[in-house]
């Protein structure tokens, strides 16, 4: 359920039908001499290519690994391509990419239950009680009390991410929205992500958008709107997801990613990570941002156990089911065929 704050913000896809799609975009990213080849890199690491949206403090333990040798102390050489999102599932599926960082996302979810090998195997991230992320709310759409004037802002434009409704965040928009007494249907989705919400904030393109860190900090400061509603610290909505060569034939490789993560999280991303010099550079460095802006932030929780709740498994299904158009099923896929926790066994 939503987690209130004050004012201070088809028909299935057939199985060769997704084949087809699978051989456009690796035939494309062939030609474009992107293709990684799995195998062992020049120095005998076994190589490992990440695929995500971009760099951003809530993949901080795939970029800390990285930076701090952790991947490579287990023998891995990790390379992160940015791609987009809607293009992951054929990329793993042709082995273009092993892994993809990722929010709980409706597609993953259609991809699998029509076949597609490959599962979320530990969480990228929990909330910090401290953080404003979550729905910002522009001041004009507000009442003179801090509340959410329904009225104006039925029939606007919300930045939730390149999945629009079918992102993990509408778990609780949905909600929120339907307690307002609006529907999800009364809004139009443009596909904003990272710091371009916050820029669509600023510039009157959207009246409401999910900022995160350390995102929602710059509309604070600038006074632009209020946070109306954000995560509990215990939801898990975004994390790892392995293809299925890291799952069955590279299993070894997988478990060695995912101790890789734990470790991290132990060593280096506790409670006060953000006083750790050179662990902000390392994060600095990999968003593009100063590392001021980053120690100056609330951060994340990146638990050590990379226990990954199951519930929001069937939360979201739940939630996408009811608003209709989003699932490509009727009933929901069981948790164990989202969820592969066996691996975390190992870390």
């Amino acid at each position: 359920m939503p987690r209130p704050r004050p004012h201070t913000g088809r028909t299935r896809p057939s199985r060769p039908m997704l084949l087809v799609a699978v051989s456009m975009v690796a035939l494309a990213i062939s030609a474009c001499g992107g293709e990684s080849d799995a195998g062992e890199g020049a120095d005998g690491s076994t190589k490992v290519t990440v695929g995500w949206p971009g760099a951003y403090e809530v993949w901080g333990s795939a970029i800390v690994a990285d930076g701090m040798g952790v991947f490579e102390d287990e023998g891995l050489d990790v390379e992160f391509t940015t791609i987009d999102s809607s293009n992951a599932v054929a990329l793993m599926e042709s082995g273009d990419i092993d892994v993809f960082v990722s929010s709980v996302t409706a597609n993953i979810f259609n991809a699998i239950s029509s076949g597609a090998e490959l599962k979320w195997v530990a969480p990228a991230f929990l909330p910090n009680p401290e953080s404003e992320e979550g729905v910002w709310v522009r001041d004009e759409f507000l009442n003179p009390d801090g509340s959410v004037n329904a009225d104006k802002l039925k029939g606007t434009a919300l930045g939730l991410g390149s999945g629009g409704l079918g992102a993990s965040n509408a778990v609780l928009v949905v909600p929120w929205l339907q307690e307002l007494g609006l529907e999800p249907t009364d809004f139009e989705y443009p596909t904003y992500t990272g710091p371009d919400i916050l820029v669509a904030l600023e510039n009157e393109a959207v009246s409401a958008g999910w900022l995160t860190d350390p995102y929602w900090a710059s509309a604070s400061e600038s006074g632009i709107g209020s946070l109306q509603v954000g995560f509990a610290p215990d939801q898990s909505i975004a994390g790892y997801l392995l293809s299925g060569e890291l799952l069955d034939d590279r299993r070894e490789t997988g478990e060695a990613f995912v101790r890789a993560l734990a470790r991290t999280n132990e060593e280096y991303l506790t409670d006060d990570y953000h006083s750790n010099d050179e662990v902000v550079k390392v994060l600095a460095d990999a968003i593009g941002v100063k590392p001021d802006q980053i120690a100056s932030g609330s951060g994340y929780t990146f638990p050590a156990d990379l226990a990954f709740d199951h519930t929001v498994v069937e939360t979201l299904q739940e939630v996408w089911l009811q608003v209709g158009g989003i699932l490509e099923y009727d009933e929901p896929i069981p948790v164990d065929d989202v969820i592969d926790a066996t691996l975390t066994e190992t870390s």
